[in-house]
């Protein structure tokens, strides 16, 4: 089964319902969501305050627009290139260290 992320009118429902007394599988049961979901939620209101789900995360680009840019040229201009090849072509020809692809 997929998940898929929690909208910020649910989580807030959620807490409503919470606040108002509801036991977790009642508010699970009403809004038809499993009840771990409910649980979730109303941890993360308990710890920041709030049950919407925080943005953020995942892995900061390491290559830079300019290394992109030099990407995209050189693999237009050889289509044939594997990926290795064509990271080594920009490796030379940049003359400094090697690209973060």
């Amino acid at each position: 089964m997929e998940r898929r992320p929690l909208s910020d009118e649910r989580a807030d429902l959620i807490v409503q319902f919470h606040l108002q007394g509801l036991s977790q599988l009642e508010i699970a049961n009403d809004l038809n969501i499993a009840p771990s979901v409910v649980c979730r939620a109303l941890q993360r209101y308990c710890e920041f305050g709030t049950a919407q789900r925080r943005h953020g995360g995942g892995t900061f680009r390491r290559a830079t627009e300019r290394e992109d840019r030099l990407v995209r040229m050189n693999a237009r201009r050889n289509p044939f290139l594997t990926a290795r090849q064509l990271q080594n072509r920009l490796f030379e020809s940049s003359g400094q260290g090697r690209l973060n692809l």
